[in-house]
This record gives C-alpha cells, sequence and structure tokens, in this order.
C-alpha cells in the first residue's frame, strides 16, 4: 500500500515520555518506509492517557476517516505498548527528577492554565506534600490534577455540593481512597498500581 498521499495525525501523551515517543518515532519510520510523506503528518500533544479519546474524536469529527480502521490500529499500538512495558511494570523517574521536570515546564503549564499563578501552585502542592507526607506514583498526573482543581475553585463556591470517593477496583490490602469535590481527577494507587476510579458519591 502507497501512503504518499495519506495524512497521518498522531496523537502522543505526555505521560511517560520515554515509551510514548518512542512509538511515535515507530509511527513515523513506519509511515516513512511505506512511502509516506513527512509533511503530510500532524503531531497532537496531550497531558495524558485520558485525553486521547477525545481528541482523536475531535481529528476524526474535522476529517473523514475510516473509524474501524482507526480502532484497528489502536489496538495494535496498545498491544504493542502492553509488550514493551505492561502497565504494573513500568517505572517513572524519581520524585525529585519528575519535580525538576515540572519546574522546568513552567511556561507549559502556564499555557494550559491561564487563569492559574503554576508557580504559586507548585509550592502550594509541595508543601501540601510534605505536611502530609504523601507519596505519588506520577507527580505531574498529580500537579496536572492539582491544577484543574485550582482553576475550576476560582470564582466558585468554596463549599462543594458534593465530594466523590475514589477507589481501585482490586481493592487489595493497604489501598487506600481518595476524596475529592470534583469528578475528573486521576488518582494512582502506589499499593496496586490502579488507576482509581469514583466508587461512592458524599452529598454535603
Amino acid at each position: 500500500m502507497n501512503l504518499n498521499k495519506v495524512k497521518l495525525a498522531i496523537v502522543v501523551s505526555e505521560f511517560n515520555t520515554t515509551i510514548t515517543e518512542s512509538l511515535k518515532k515507530s509511527a513515523v519510520d513506519h509511515f516513512k518506509q511505506e512511502g509516506g510523506d513527512l509533511s503530510n503528518i500532524k503531531t497532537y500533544i496531550v497531558p495524558g492517557a485520558f485525553e486521547i479519546p477525545g481528541t482523536v474524536s475531535q481529528i476524526i469529527k474535522n476529517k473523514k476517516a475510516d473509524i474501524n480502521d482507526i480502532l484497528k490500529r489502536i489496538s495494535k499500538l496498545e498491544a504493542r505498548l502492553d509488550d514493551i512495558a505492561p502497565i504494573a511494570k513500568r517505572k517513572l523517574p524519581s520524585k525529585k527528577d519528575q519535580i525538576e521536570q515540572i519546574k522546568s515546564e513552567i511556561d507549559v503549564w502556564s499555557e494550559k492554565f491561564p487563569s492559574v499563578d503554576i508557580e504559586f501552585e507548585l509550592a502550594k502542592m509541595l508543601d501540601w506534600l510534605k505536611a502530609t507526607n504523601k507519596r505519588k506514583k506520577d507527580y505531574r498526573a498529580f500537579f496536572r490534577n492539582w491544577l484543574r482543581k485550582s482553576t475550576n475553585s476560582i470564582g466558585n463556591d468554596p463549599s462543594p455540593i458534593q465530594s466523590y470517593v475514589y477507589g481501585c477496583n482490586n481493592q487489595k490490602t493497604g489501598c487506600k481512597d481518595e476524596i475529592s469535590s470534583f469528578k475528573d481527577m486521576s488518582f494512582y494507587c502506589d499499593e496496586c498500581n490502579d488507576i482509581k476510579t469514583i466508587i461512592k458519591t458524599i452529598k454535603s
């Protein structure tokens, strides 16, 4: 199949860039090997895995695409990713390195959250982590959720109408629930490496 006139959209997650950048490079190399024109590639950068489906959906709405072919390709990429690094075994940089990466991306965060004082919120988050002695697997994802919460709180009534309890699907010994007043949060369990989902709603 000659891909010379085919336009390619690649959606890349900023989460775990060691893996996602490798997958992106493989996709570009394969496209080029099959005769694709590199100028026909458009790359979309998203914060994490949760933003990928929505971005792909928007691309499909804006451009004519064979949805079945897209889903087939996504399945192949997911299988390849799991072969490279199963979710439970993926390792992230140390806390120190992740925090340094966040600090080096202040301008990027400022563009994504223009109504928030990024440096001030980062200092608040670090103080909170120290005061509560909390540990997180993915500090960039935690900081992104922290900024979302700060954004949502601007101009809103400080008293939430309800809270959401996030828990692990496995519920292993040692897994702890998290409570948030926002329903779009992402919590990672340090115990079972699972992504916590909403298991209960608490009305105030």
